[in-house]
Order: structure tokens, then C-alpha cells, then sequence
């Protein structure tokens, strides 16, 4: 295999190189059974011909003076990149701050709606729907996992998330393990929204001007 690939050669056979003066060979193949012709026209002059010309180029003080030029560009390219990426981690870090500041600052504030889906059993239920508002709050706000006949089974958020705080992860209670629902395991948030969707439930949800 060695043997046959060392006959292999990227120079042009010398049958299709040019004299020392004169124009491009030219060839035509014929294939008589398909009807098909190829046409070869030869190069104006051999491979190591042409780069034995480059290099004696390269070495002209005009290529060299260019070929600095080139490499003083890529260098003055690779310092800008690098003072760049120093600026945006520069202003990454800033812009954390702000809104470190601001947080400070409002004070800790939820500007997103929670939801909470719970599943009960007849009885559990007919005991809920004799509670007060506040009361049957307070039973759901401690409810967990499968816990007399009241399961939570999905949750989600809506809201704005880039306004005030961070999604509702930063709030530890709100992803505690909702155990397994249909033999899956059901834990963090299941669902999110949008403020447009609050318009439907809740009219007078954006207070704003």
C-alpha cells in the first residue's frame, strides 16, 4: 500500500506541461461506448516550478514588510480581544452590583404570582370547604407531600422574573420534593406563565399606571 500511494504525485503529468515557450497542452478523452468526451487542459506551469517562485517572492523585502504588517494586525487584534473580554467581566460585575444595590434598597419583594394544585380525598375536602379563607391558607401553606388525604400534585409561577428578584428557585420552601405523582418523582417548578395570563383570573393584578 506504502508503494502504490508513493506513486501517487500532485505534480502534473509531463505530458500536459507546457514547453519552455509555447501555450497550455490540451487533451480529449473519448469514451465510445457511453458517448462521453472529457477535455483536459494542462497548467501553465509545474507545481514545484510555481512554489519555488512563491518562496523566492516571500523572501522579497516588499512580501516581508507586508507579512509584518499582517502578523502587528493579528497581534494588535488578540490585545484588543483580550482588553475586551476584560471590559464585559468588568461590566458583568458592575451590573451585579446595581442590582445587589437595588435589592438593598426595595427591600425584599415578590413581583410574581405562586400557583399550587392540590388533589384531596372526599373528605378532606368537604373538611377544607368549612374553613375560612385564613384558616384553609394556613392548611395549605403546610401541607406536604401526601398528608391526610391533601397531596400537592403541581405548582408554578407567573410574573415578570426580570423584575425585583430572581425566579421563584431563590425561595428554598417553594422547591421542597413534591414526592412521586403517578409513580414519577415531582419536584421543583412544573409550570410558568405570563403576566398576560394573571388578566384572566385576577383583573386588577397590575396596579401600575
Amino acid at each position: 500500500m506504502l508503494r502504490k500511494r508513493a506513486k501517487f504525485t500532485l505534480e502534473t503529468p509531463p505530458a500536459l506541461l507546457p514547453p519552455v515557450i509555447g501555450e497550455r497542452k490540451t487533451r480529449v478523452a473519448v469514451n465510445k461506448d457511453k458517448r462521453q468526451l472529457m477535455l483536459v487542459i494542462g497548467p501553465q506551469i509545474s507545481r514545484a516550478a510555481m512554489m519555488e517562485r512563491q518562496q523566492a517572492a516571500r523572501e522579497t523585502a516588499a512580501v516581508q514588510n507586508l507579512q509584518q504588517e499582517h502578523d502587528d494586525l493579528i497581534a494588535h487584534a488578540e490585545a484588543l480581544e483580550a482588553e475586551a473580554k476584560a471590559i464585559r467581566d468588568g461590566a458583568a460585575a458592575s451590573k451585579q452590583t446595581i442590582a445587589d444595590d437595588i435589592g438593598k434598597l426595595v427591600g425584599l419583594l415578590i413581583a410574581y404570582t405562586e400557583t399550587y394544585d392540590f388533589q384531596c380525598d372526599k373528605q378532606t375536602f368537604a373538611k377544607l370547604l368549612k374553613l375560612n379563607k385564613e384558616q384553609m391558607v394556613e392548611r395549605l401553606l403546610t401541607a406536604s407531600g401526601d398528608e391526610d388525604g391533601l397531596r400537592e400534585i403541581n405548582r408554578g409561577a407567573w410574573g415578570d422574573f426580570n423584575v425585583g428578584l430572581e425566579p421563584p428557585r431563590t425561595r428554598p420552601y417553594l422547591i421542597r420534593d413534591l414526592g412521586k405523582v403517578d409513580g414519577e418523582s415531582r419536584s421543583g417548578w412544573t409550570s410558568m406563565g405570563s403576566p398576560e395570563w394573571l388578566a384572566e383570573l385576577f383583573p386588577d393584578w397590575d396596579e401600575s399606571p
